[in-house]
């Protein structure tokens, strides 16, 4: 009898599915809802604040011109998401096109 899954490997689980799912779920949530997340300018400089570790103000701590760094992550990532589903997307169609052409 002739196993479907390579050995050495386990199946993957409905559990693991929905986990993966899930995380890619709401890294495209906080993408497209991260602008409207924080009331920060994410290009506001403090430079008194400078360097600073995480606190209550900024959860991910400021970069060396006193930026917060959860606003800019919240603001860069919709134009990081639409980057990477051009590539995708460019990818797809090139690849399709060659394909087509070697058939």
């Amino acid at each position: 009898m002739v196993s479907a899954a390579p050995p050495g490997r386990p199946p993957a689980t409905r559990g693991r599915l929905i986990l993966g799912l899930t995380f890619v779920g709401v890294v495209i949530g906080t993408a497209l809802l991260g602008p409207y997340l924080t009331s920060v300018d994410p290009s506001a400089q403090n430079l008194l604040m400078s360097l600073a570790g995480p606190s209550l103000t900024h959860p991910l701590g400021t970069d060396p011109l006193g930026r917060d760094m959860l606003a800019r992550l919240l603001h860069g990532a919709p134009r990081s998401l639409g980057i990477a589903v051009l590539c995708v997307g460019l990818a797809a169609s090139v690849g399709i096109g060659l394909g087509i052409v070697a058939a």
